[in-house]
């Protein structure tokens, strides 16, 4: 067709056409776990090149070609295993799913909510969450799970999590980048894929341990508009995921949408995060399928946070002086939010259509979202990395920031000590020099307990001096005018249960993140612990069989916590690159 439209074209089309079209097949050849789009692509190649011989490349050639491409895979889905799997998506937001339903949109989500018990997921305060997905994990808050900041590792865990309990038990375990998971357990039958967090390449199996590289690269370079990657490094990296299991197919999709819309590389920073946002979130779930269909775990979990930080980055707040809009307003967000929720909703259902259908599917998030408000975002904030640093305790606490409040944690090594207490004391070092009286102070979260840096006065107008042992410093060295970022953790999050003995159709009322591990214990007929702080979701099942007891889990006796984390530098980088440092 281009040939006869544009003559000048058809001397050279007709010699590099071919070509292309075979080179396609190539891609699927290299991607093993997708068998019908490799023989059916290179079907399409081999007819194009046939037809190209008369000079008749067009319909015939394209349809096979895109047939190829797009066809479902040709094996049937697994009907063994999982029997329970869990979608734990980060910061899924209940009014915002529930709107986007009611337009038609989360298909996948609205299956399994048709088809099962779905409501409200209550959250907990400080909603940081390496403790919300303890939490979940467990069944128990952070006074007996032990995690209390960003900076813990599996390690610190003390009480069983959900897959420690089966795995005893007899189940094959699948981990999948849920939060606090590095470093892996030991003797693991089946896969464990540590979280964004993890110190090194550790997983199971050790293959898989180059994520977090790619991943740290990508970040520093192409997401942040540093330097990209180089075509060696390119290949380097899509022949490795290639071989693990991404699809051909996610690819060329993933490819069409970079064509469709190039702003995502000629409009800066901003398109290229959410493009690959997105790459992350459909790799993720090619590599947790292949992972899936080559180990057959009995149990698996599957995290992602990509909602969570485009909710952080591109959430608009409502302008100054307007009543707070319903979710889908254009004022509250654009059109990321809603298109990353599709994102994850095609993700789901391109896992839900390869497990078998008597499989137990869990939708769960820590936490839901909202657009910063202007208070919020017209307050000033503490830079707490900076005062710590200033005042010599950075071996003594570290910060982690929520909202417009930095977190007081104490370090690993650090001594047996309230870390409030500590800051607290040094604190007056950093003064108002206008009224002399202490620029900040610790508070105490009311929840929690948790403390926290505040300014110990009331607004600061900007022009303020201040001083550091009795020196003259910038006001800005300790506090910012502004809020970086348009959206923050907001109180309800999603849980849906879905597939044998739930009642289609169920609205859960009052769930709270604890309940989940007895419910599901409840549910694949296993006893719930007694120490645990949860209920069983009763409402949920269409039948009332009896509750199973157990006293505890923790059979041996909990051996005593450090006192604090070691604070690993790429991690907090890490951290740093997410928002949560200043």
């Amino acid at each position: 067709t281009v040939a006869r439209r544009i003559p000048s074209i058809g001397k050279y089309g007709m010699v590099l056409l071919p070509p292309a079209l075979i080179s396609v097949p190539a891609i699927f050849l290299l991607s093993p776990p997708d068998p019908s789009p490799v023989l059916l692509a290179a079907a399409s190649g081999i007819g194009a090149f046939l037809l190209s011989r008369w000079n008749r490349i067009g319909l015939v050639g394209i349809v096979v070609l895109l047939f190829g491409v797009l066809s479902p895979p040709l094996y049937p889905r697994n009907t063994n295993a999982p029997h329970l799997i869990i979608f734990g998506i980060d910061a899924l937001d209940h009014e915002v799913v529930t709107d986007l339903l009611s337009t038609g949109k989360m298909p996948n989500v609205r299956r399994l909510i048709d088809g099962g018990a779905a409501g409200r997921f209550e959250t907990e305060e400080p909603t940081f969450s390496p403790i919300l997905w303890t939490t979940i994990a467990t069944g128990r808050g952070p006074d007996a799970h032990g995690v209390d900041g960003f900076y813990h590792t599996s390690d610190h865990v003390s009480t069983r999590r959900i897959w420690d309990i089966l795995s005893e038990a007899g189940w094959r375990i699948g981990i999948f980048r849920w939060l606090v998971t590095w470093p892996p357990g030991e003797g693991i039958d089946g896969f464990w894929i540590p979280d964004i967090f993890a110190r090194d390449g550790r997983a199971v199996p050790e293959e898989y341990g180059f994520l977090n590289t790619f991943r740290n690269r990508i970040k520093g370079g192409m997401i942040d508009g540093g330097s990209g990657l180089s075509i060696r490094e390119s290949g380097n990296y899509a022949r490795t995921y290639l071989r693990l299991g991404v699809r051909g197919s996610t690819l060329l999709r993933l490819l069409g949408g970079a064509l469709r819309d190039r702003s995502w590389i000629d409009d800066g920073t901003n398109r290229r995060y959410l493009f690959m946002r997105r790459v992350e979130l459909e790799v993720n779930a090619d590599l947790f399928r292949e992972l899936l269909r080559r180990y057959e775990p009995d149990f698996a979990a599957f995290y992602d946070n990509s909602v969570d930080m485009v909710g952080h980055r591109y959430w608009s707040a409502p302008e100054p002086g307007q009543a707070e809009p319903s979710p889908l307003d254009p004022h509250a967000h654009g059109p990321a939010i809603p298109a990353v929720y599709g994102w994850t909703d095609a993700v789901i259902g391109r896992i839900a259509e390869e497990i078998p259908p008597t499989c137990r599917i869990v939708l769960v998030s820590d936490h839901g979202q909202r657009g910063i408000g202007e208070e919020t975002r017209d307050s000033w904030i503490v830079r707490g990395d900076n005062v710590l640093r200033a005042l010599g305790l950075e071996d003594r606490a570290y910060v982690t920031v929520l909202g417009s409040f930095s977190y007081l944690f104490p370090v690993e090594g650090g001594g047996v000590y309230r870390v409030g207490e500590v800051v607290r004391r040094e604190l007056g070092r950093i003064r108002l020099v206008k009224t002399d009286r202490p620029l900040l102070d610790v508070r105490d979260d009311e929840t929690t307990g948790i403390p926290f840096l505040d300014f110990a006065g009331t607004d600061l107008s900007g022009d303020e001096k201040v001083s550091l042992d009795g020196n003259p410093v910038d006001l800005d060295r300790f506090a910012a005018p502004y809020f970086t970022q348009t959206g923050e953790h907001d109180a309800d999050g999603v849980i849906v249960l879905s597939g044998p003995e739930i009642r289609p159709g169920t609205v859960l009322r009052d769930a709270s993140l604890r309940d989940l591990v007895p419910t599901l214990l409840h549910w694949v007929g296993e006893p719930v612990a007694r120490d645990m702080d949860g209920d069983v979701l009763l409402a949920a099942f269409d039948s009332r069989r009896e509750i199973v007891v157990i006293d505890s889990y923790e059979t041996n006796e909990i051996p005593p916590r450090p006192v604090g984390v070691r604070v690993d530098p790429d991690v907090k980088e890490k951290l740093r690159a997410l928002g949560y440092v200043e």
